[in-house]
């Protein structure tokens, strides 16, 4: 696997002052805004110029001359990446997103939809840990309550494979809350 990277190198009279790595789905949009703060001239409108075939030091000046964004890739480490250990994610999220009856109802055990485990502290329970289907099942094929579903879709889009539903859990204001 590898990974791209963009580099923006500075420039400063004859001396690398500094350079900068950028990864991810914008690296090059970051990496050319700062080029435009070093140099003051868009990376657009210096690539173009220099295809033309007008000299760094004309497009830039004397001291920033040699500036400019650079493509690499990093190779990962193969022996790295099979020694690593799977994980899921999990949202936390309060038990006030779903109303009571289905509270009541996963405490009986009535869903076989999908995958839930009762939280236990010590005798009591205190919450729920949620399977939530993937992203490409059609959550309609469940046949779910309205609260189940519309945390399984917060949960989706918060790439969350887990839901963890608990008391003391801090109550989101982007869900509906339940009062009971």
């Amino acid at each position: 696997m590898s990974t791209q990277i963009v580099l923006f190198v500075c420039i400063h009279g004859d001396l690398i002052e500094e350079i900068k790595p950028y990864i991810g789905p914008n690296a090059f949009e970051r990496a050319a805004a700062a080029f435009e703060a070093w140099t003051g001239i868009s990376y657009a409108e210096y690539k173009k110029r220099s295809d033309e075939g007008e000299e760094s030091e004309e497009i830039l000046g004397e001291d920033k001359a040699g500036s400019t964004i650079m493509f690499e890739t990093a190779e990962d480490d193969p022996s790295l990446l099979q020694h690593q250990p799977e994980k899921e994610t999990m949202l936390v999220l309060s038990i006030s997103h779903i109303t009571e009856e289905i509270n009541n109802a996963l405490l009986q055990g009535n869903f076989g939809t999908f995958s839930y485990y009762p939280k236990e502290a010590g005798f009591d329970i205190n919450g729920f840990f949620i399977y939530v289907p993937h992203k490409d099942e059609n959550l309609k094929s469940f046949d779910l309550p309205d609260c189940v579903e519309g945390i399984f879709r917060y949960a989706q889009s918060h790439d969350s494979e887990w839901i963890l539903l608990e008391r003391d859990a801090e109550i989101r204001p982007d869900l509906p809350v339940y009062e009971w």
